[in-house]
């Protein structure tokens, strides 16, 4: 039973590796059938390491497909498991992308509550690449709302962070940002400098 257990948890492994690498192609739905194949080994044998990754991943492909309503059921699953085990960054990862799907359905009040708590835990955690990441998606939400000026602001701590803490490769995305903010606020003079720094980031 121990090795059937093994093997089981190898090959959910391997699964799960295989549809992250689906997602990151935005192949959602192989990705999905990979990750539910997953999930599946790791429900019948019990083996709770894999499920939070399994749930989040299942939950994000659903998402990308439109299905909101099963994602929203498996995402809030993932998330009751995480914060049973206290796992800081999962419960972080795991709101960050159900502060997606309320962004996508529509209720940024729920989303903006979400994406903040994620900010919270990934502080608590000393998880700098989680902060950034959200910081970042909260900032998008607040500049949807109309709040440039606080969206621009978050943005300028968020970059400041990504520095201090070398995390190199969100810097691109945040300076295009920047640039986006800085154009809605009438500011082209730091527009035009946040946008060469994203060009030359890239290049």
């Amino acid at each position: 039973a121990l090795g059937t257990a093994r093997r089981a948890h190898a090959l959910a492994s391997v699964l799960y590796q295989f549809g992250q690498l689906l997602y990151r192609c935005g192949r959602f739905a192989a990705a999905r059938i990979a990750a539910e194949r997953s999930l599946a080994l790791v429900r019948e044998h019990a083996d709770s390491r894999l499920l939070v990754d399994d749930l989040n991943l299942v939950g994000s492909c659903l998402q990308e497909e439109g299905d909101f309503d099963r994602a929203r059921s498996l995402l809030e699953e993932g998330l009751a498991v995480a914060r049973r085990a206290g796992r800081e960054r999962d419960i972080g990862r795991l709101l960050g992308n159900r502060a997606l799907l309320e962004k996508r359905t529509g209720n940024f009040d729920a989303a903006r509550a979400m994406y903040e708590e994620s900010i919270a835990l990934q502080r608590s955690a000393d998880n700098p690449e989680g902060m950034i990441i959200q910081s970042n998606n909260l900032a998008n939400l607040l500049g949807i709302g109309g709040q440039w000026e606080r969206a621009l602001q978050l943005f300028v701590d968020t970059l400041a962070l990504c520095d201090r803490t070398g995390m190199a490769a969100h810097r691109p995305l945040l300076l295009l940002n920047l640039g986006r903010a800085c154009h809605q606020l009438g500011r082209a003079d730091d527009a035009r400098r946040d946008f060469g720094g994203y060009f030359q980031s890239t290049n």
